[in-house]
Formats: structure tokens, sequence, C-alpha cells
């Protein structure tokens, strides 16, 4: 059994959770801060279990892709988890770092968000890759420019640092740069933007505060509403 057979015997696609609208409604900026600017557009929060899915431990990187997903089309549910690995499974020639044992659950990192976004939407997006974290500041227009013209969210992923990231904002605090990340892990219900900031789901990170040994890569949509496969509407 492959692993989107595997998983899709587990799979409730209602929604078990209300997925909160634009979360970064709920707060606010660092205290001096300067060069805000933040996702420009509607996205929905996805996370642990949001969808009765049991993907605790390991399905971060597809609730930040459904984030993603969100935001390029606001008007049809994203790929299910196991729509996702089913797309990934069929193109395993492409994707290098795809070469999953089935016994076990199939992480995905940004690159593997690229495929999936490539084969499910008529849609531009660019990866950034960066060595180390110290290298964020080469890219700090690139990124200011990103949120200020595309305005998407964007898939943080790394090496050692395994845990994906949704980037939906970020700011300069003296000679510090900060980020605003909504975190895929948790694990619960929500009211409205400020419950997620009050339970931590979203708050502002330093730069600095990644590991300083892990690479990353950046995933950044560039367009939305440019579908090219039939999903479900979202309930």
């Amino acid at each position: 059994m492959n692993d989107s057979a595997r998983i899709s015997r587990t799979m409730n696609c209602s929604p078990k959770y209300l997925l909160i609208k634009n979360v970064h409604d709920g707060i606010v900026a660092p205290t001096e801060a300067t060069d805000i600017v933040h996702v420009r557009g509607d996205y929905r929060y996805h996370h642990y279990l949001c969808d009765h899915f049991q993907d605790v431990g390991w399905g971060c990187g597809y609730r930040v892709l459904q984030t993603l997903c969100s935001w390029i089309d606001s008007e049809s549910a994203p790929p299910s988890i196991p729509e996702m690995v089913g797309i990934l499974n069929g193109m395993e020639s492409e994707a290098e770092t795809w070469n999953r044992d089935n016994s076990r659950t199939p992480w995905i990192g940004s690159y593997e968000g690229f495929l999936i976004l490539d084969h499910v939407y008529d849609v531009s997006c660019r990866l950034l890759h960066i060595r180390t974290p110290a290298e964020l500041k080469e890219h700090y227009a690139t990124l200011q420019e990103h949120f200020t013209n595309s305005g998407s969210p964007i898939f943080l992923g790394g090496d050692k640092d395994c845990f994906g990231k949704c980037v939906i904002g970020m700011c300069k605090v003296e000679a510090s740069l900060q980020w605003l990340i909504l975190d895929p892990h948790y694990n619960g219900t929500l009211e409205s933007p400020e419950d997620a900031v009050r339970k931590g789901c979203l708050k502002w990170t330093r730069t600095d505060e990644l590991l300083e040994d892990s690479f990353y890569n950046l995933l950044l949509p560039l367009g939305q509403k440019r579908r090219k496969l039939k999903t479900s509407s979202p309930a």
C-alpha cells in the first residue's frame, strides 16, 4: 500500500476546528519596529488536526502549505494531506528528495511544497536558498519587496531545523530582523485572531534565533487564484 492510500484510510475531510482568517490582525508589531510588512490578502490558518486528520508530530509542512494554498485560492479548499502525498508519489522522478519508505510518514519541506503548488495551481513561485540564518540580512530587501508586492505567506523549511514554519510578516527592530511566525504545530480550538495570539500560535521572532548550523529554503508564491485542478469548496 502506498503512502497516499495508507493515509487516506484515516482521513475525514470535514473541518474539525474553525479555520481562523487573517490571524495577523490579532497582533501588534514590537516596540520601536520599522519597515513593518505582512501578508496582503486573505488566508486561513491550518494546523495540526484542523480537519480530523492525525498529523501530530510530522504534518507541519503540509499545514504550512495548506495555509499558502488558502491564500492562493481563497474560494476553494486546499488539497488534503492524502492528496498532496499522492501528487508527490506521482512525480518521484522529479523530486530527488522524495525517496520515502512507505512504512514511514512522508515529511515535506519547501521544495516538495513547490512541486505541489506547481502541480495544483497555475501560479509562479520562487525558491530562496539560505545557507545560514546570517544570510537573511542579504535578502532583507527581497523579502520586504515580496510582502509589499506579492503579499503571500512564506513556507520556511530547513534541514537540521526540520520544523516547518509559516512566515506572514517581518520588520526591523534596531539592528535585529524579526519575522512573524504562524505555528502549524498548534493542536486545539481557536475563536479569533486574538485568541491565536494568546495561545502562542503567532509571535514575532528574531531571525537570529534560527539554528545557525542549518540551511533554510523559503517558498514564495507570487500570485493568486490560478487553479489547474478542480477541488471541493470549503465547508
